[in-house]
């Protein structure tokens, strides 16, 4: 007899495993996102990983490989057999005068010429022109770019470098009649290395050359420029400074600081700099780390302080109301020696000390806060002023700013370029100026480069100004 499915069965609507397939479907379904989910991350992480490396490669201002990379990309080169891989060169672009352009308009300023720089050197050696084989570039140094071109002979690579050579040089790049220029040096192999090593020691000695011979050309490296490169070393940089300190070459120049409200010169900043034997004039970042390097450094802290000390003495003596600003290096702030000789000058000059102002820069303080806050107060006992230095670049400032008993804050000039047409700097400085004046400290705005600047630093209630709008170190106190 025949069976047929039952009435309750034929109303339920359901196939004998209908069931375990939906549950196997959504299944597959949550694994399929999951896995879409996870290459997703996958993709995402790689991506991460990507831009980890590239960074970690390359430099992040000009896109270039920074120094370990681009060793690395010659090493490659080397490791090539002799017989197989063919010739080569190595060109290292140094910026002549560039550590002005830093040290007088700052890090933005800076970065810009770098990136100008590189765009020149990437366009001049990717022309069809001057293709001859693969070309890798790299940021090598603070003012330094390599250049590093396969098949490529004597006279191509410094055709090459001849070109960039002038190419920079007519760019005129231009910051108040400051003009960029470079030096450059060439190395080929296999002619003058074998060795990563030994191209970039021959490059350091042939761009040195360069240098040495006036600036702004192209030097072949030359055998003979071994001995030269040695002058160019720390150990010898070190007997310039002990030459210079023997022979008393160290100087001040003055850069005047502008009280806003009655814009009247309320006081100066004394910076030292240091005259070759041939006359040449060098600023701090051309000899203070070798100077700390070698314990050097509170020499030339001491003469900028009696300088300072011995001029004020001087305006005494004129009957003229002027402070004057000295800085001390981070290196400094626990010498000893170095308070008791301020100290000494100031009562055998018979001057008032709270007319002498002391500067350290916030990171200094920041990096060894005990320290600072210990050498500050000893200062500070005996009536001299303080001001903190580069105030804003970091992450922890306003943390600091109640313990450290500082009379001025300078302001970042990073905050202070273009003030006038940039929003959340005049809100940053704004807030610099509340809190300073909560705690009864005055302000003051570095870097002052633009008339449109100041009318703003009024609005927002800085006291004073410094900068080339105000005045640019001088060798003299301005003519009233």
């Amino acid at each position: 007899m025949a069976h047929y499915p039952s009435e309750e069965h034929e109303t339920s609507g359901q196939v004998p495993g209908n069931d375990a397939t939906e549950s196997l479907r959504k299944r597959l379904e949550e694994l399929a996102e999951r896995y879409a989910e996870s290459r997703s991350a996958q993709e995402e992480l790689a991506r991460q990983v990507g831009e980890l490396q590239r960074s970690l490669e390359t430099d992040a201002i000009t896109g270039f490989l920074n120094r370990s990379s681009f060793m690395q990309h010659i090493d490659r080169y080397f490791s090539e057999s002799e017989g197989l891989r063919p010739p080569a060169a190595l060109i290292k672009v140094d910026l002549d005068n560039f550590r002005i352009i830093n040290d007088t308009f700052g890090n933005r300023a800076g970065d810009h010429v770098l990136q100008l720089v590189a765009g020149v050197i990437s366009d001049t050696c990717l022309r069809p022109e001057n293709r001859s084989g693969d070309v890798c570039f790299g940021r090598i140094g603070a003012d330094e770019f390599g250049i590093f071109v396969r098949a490529s002979g004597l006279r191509h690579a410094s055709g090459i470098a001849e070109q960039v050579r002038k190419r920079i040089e007519d760019c005129r790049f231009v910051y108040s009649g400051l003009r960029i220029t470079a030096s450059c040096g060439v190395v080929c192999v296999p002619q003058h290395a074998a060795t990563t090593d030994d191209l970039i020691r021959k490059a350091d000695a042939a761009n040195y050359s360069a240098k040495l011979l006036g600036h702004n050309r192209c030097h072949v490296f030359a055998h003979d420029d071994d001995a030269l490169a040695r002058f160019h070393s720390q150990s010898e940089q070190k007997k310039l400074i002990l030459n210079a300190l023997e022979e008393d070459r160290f100087e001040i120049w003055l850069q005047p600081i502008l009280k806003i409200a009655d814009r009247t010169v309320h006081h100066y900043e004394v910076l030292i700099r240091m005259r070759t034997e041939d006359g040449r004039i060098l600023l701090p970042g051309e000899f203070m780390n070798t100077a700390e390097r070698f314990g050097l450094v509170a020499h030339i802290d001491r003469i900028a302080a009696a300088k300072a000390i011995m001029l004020q003495s001087e305006m005494v003596r004129l009957g003229k109301d002027l402070y004057f600003s000295s800085n001390i290096s981070g290196r400094n702030l626990d010498d000893e020696e170095l308070f008791c000789f301020i100290r000494d000058e100031i009562r055998s000059a018979g001057i008032d000390p709270q007319h002498i102002i002391f500067e350290i820069t916030e990171t200094a303080a920041i990096r060894d806060f005990k320290r600072a806050l210990h050498f500050v107060g000893q200062l500070k006992s005996i009536g001299c002023l303080f001001s903190l230095d580069d105030f804003g670049v970091g992450f922890t400032s306003f943390l600091y700013l109640r313990e450290l008993p500082v009379d001025y804050l300078k302001i970042d000039g990073s905050f202070i370029r273009r003030l006038h047409e940039d929003a959340v700097n005049q809100v940053l400085v704004k807030a610099i100026v509340d809190i300073a004046n909560v705690i009864g400290v005055k302000t003051i705005a570095e870097c002052v480069e633009l008339q449109e600047t100041l009318p703003v630093l009024q609005r927002l209630g800085v006291h004073y100004a410094q900068g080339f709008l105000i005045g640019p170190p001088a060798m003299h106190l301005q003519r009233e």
